[in-house]
């Protein structure tokens, strides 16, 4: 609920109008629930990310707006918007640091004393904010360790991404592509920004270097050394969200500059093929692939077998759903043998025990279900501690009795 919530705020706070507002709430609910990237990060547990997200487009709007027309009641929203976005995910700078530099920077010579001072209290509030936690992060940082095991695009993730195609599921999320809605967005968000380009709307230029920043950090990112530590694919998230301000604002434009009524017949037939065409597309290849539920299966073959194909046209496996519930408990086809296995451990296993475990899943499942400690479960973390994992180190070759003595005395 969120999410369309703080769009329209953003919204009105550019002052794009009511209903550019709703529409661009109503775009931020398409992302949310028929994009593959968003919805993949809020079903699988990022919804840190993607509140942030959805905060530092209000956040970019607040600070807009400031330095616009220096009020001085903007100044503490825009410390505390930033701050709890930091907060939230202190990847919300990667996502921010672009476009407020590019508004100081524009704003710097007619800013007076003042108002530099208030720029330096902004910064000084947000850093008081996160004190606590850049200062533990500061004492404890030579137990980190490598971060970029998800979420590396590179370029040819771009013409994967055009094409509603799975390059990889640990960069792109574990879920079928679907793009449409994001691809529509910007190229409406496109033809927003050319627009007010043209008409000098100093709204053009922070939109238009916050959407080229992320979208450079999110498909070039993992070149540049140190970037790749933030997983810059994510930043996908909040560059989708800032398209639908100037998609929304071009679709108002066109609203109020053509008129349906106006144009001939021919071309008011073309319109509504054209929308009905978009439409059609929409639905059928982006929003039915999120609800498998409202669509029935396909029927079974003449002589009663089942149908080798999928509902969605794709190779059925046998014994298999065609869509899995991933609702709490799971099925058995998702976690074969895993209720099993943590009955077994319960009724064998006295709590306090350790125990080694290959497999994420599992680790992960007996250390939150029994009362034993998990020598095992998710490899990727990337603090020192996981050296206690032993499949983090010796997962794809066999420890030799040195280093497997050397590893049980640690």
């Amino acid at each position: 609920l969120a999410c369309p919530v703080l769009l329209y705020t953003a919204a009105s706070v550019l002052r794009l109008g009511r209903p550019a507002a709703l529409l661009a709430a109503a775009m931020g609910s398409t992302l949310w629930f028929f994009d593959s990237h968003i919805h993949w990060l809020w079903f699988v547990g990022m919804v840190s990310w993607a509140f942030a997200s959805s905060l530092s487009v209000l956040t970019l709007a607040l600070f807009h707006r400031m330095f616009e027309e220096r009020t001085g009641y903007l100044v503490p929203l825009c410390g505390l918007s930033l701050g709890v976005g930091l907060l939230i995910h202190p990847y919300t700078f990667f996502a921010l640091a672009a476009p407020i530099a590019v508004l100081y920077g524009r704003a710097f010579k007619s800013l007076t004393p003042r108002w530099h001072g208030a720029v330096l209290g902004i910064a000084v509030l947000v850093v008081t904010m996160n004190a606590f936690w850049l200062h533990n992060a500061a004492r404890h940082w030579h137990y980190i360790l490598n971060s970029a095991f998800f979420a590396q695009a590179h370029v040819e993730f771009l013409l994967c991404d055009a094409l509603d195609l799975l390059c990889s599921g640990a960069d792109t999320g574990v879920i079928g592509t679907r793009t449409g809605f994001r691809w529509l967005y910007l190229g409406l968000a496109m033809a927003g920004l050319w627009s007010w380009r043209s008409t000098r709307d100093r709204r053009y230029l922070p939109l238009v270097v916050s959407l080229c920043s992320l979208y450079a950090l999110a498909y070039i990112g993992s070149y540049i050394p140190g970037l790749e530590q933030t997983q810059p694919y994510r930043q996908l998230t909040p560059a989708m969200l800032v398209s639908t301000l100037p998609a929304a604002s071009y679709v108002q434009i066109l609203f109020e500059r053509l008129s349906i009524r106006a144009l001939p017949g021919s071309s008011r037939a073309a319109a509504l093929v054209t929308v009905c065409c978009l439409t059609q597309q929409l639905v059928s290849s982006q929003v039915l692939y999120f609800v498998p539920r409202l669509i029935p299966d396909t029927q079974p073959l003449l002589d009663g077998s089942p149908s080798p194909l999928t509902k969605y046209g794709f190779w059925a496996p046998p014994n298999v759903e065609s869509h899995p519930h991933y609702g709490l408990p799971h099925g058995p086809t998702l976690e074969q043998g895993i209720a099993a296995v943590t009955q077994w451990v319960k009724s064998n296993v006295p709590g306090g025990s350790r125990v080694l475990v290959e497999g994420g899943v599992l680790g992960e499942r007996l250390g939150w279900t029994t009362d034993v400690e998990i020598l095992g479960g998710f490899t990727e973390r990337n603090v020192a501690h996981v050296d206690a994992n032993y499949f983090r180190k010796f997962q794809n070759y066999a420890a030799t009795p040195a280093q497997l003595e050397s590893y049980l005395q640690t």
